[in-house]
């Protein structure tokens, strides 16, 4: 009968620690997740960087098309050397880090745009001509 009762103990004490040991697994699992999610935003937000300046320093429209070109198939490829999901464990100052540097980014890219286009390059000669003189008037 002791026999009996021992082995029925046993089992019990392996369902109750299953759960346990199973929460062990996980938990390790969502660290490497976390550190493997840190360092892939790392890569990204220097990434970034290196095109935040570069994109500053572009002298013509075709410049900065390529680099935001290679922009977007860098930042591609990084990501899929990673697993699918692990962004979601990246933690806010991060993400809040690479949007920061992405969109001065595209504001920099806009900027330098600007600054090449013709247009903009007459209107600030004082050569631009406003709509509102055109305007046809009615004799009264």
């Amino acid at each position: 009968m002791e026999m009996k009762d021992l082995s029925g103990m046993r089992r019990v004490l392996y369902i109750a620690l299953f759960p346990v040991l199973m929460a062990g697994c996980v938990k390790k699992s969502n660290n490497d997740n976390a550190a493997t999610a840190r360092q892939l935003m790392q890569e990204s937000i220097d990434l970034a960087c290196s095109y935040r300046d570069s994109v500053k320093l572009a002298k013509d429209s075709a410049t900065v098309l390529r680099l935001m070109q290679d922009f977007d198939d860098r930042m591609t490829k990084l990501n899929y050397k990673y697993p699918a999901d692990v962004f979601l464990y990246a933690n806010e100052s991060h993400e809040e880090a690479l949007t920061n540097v992405t969109l001065r980014i595209v504001e920099l890219r806009d900027s330098v745009l600007l600054s090449l286009s013709p247009y903009h390059k007459v209107k600030d000669a004082g050569v631009g001509i406003e709509t509102d003189s055109l305007a046809v008037k009615e004799p009264d």
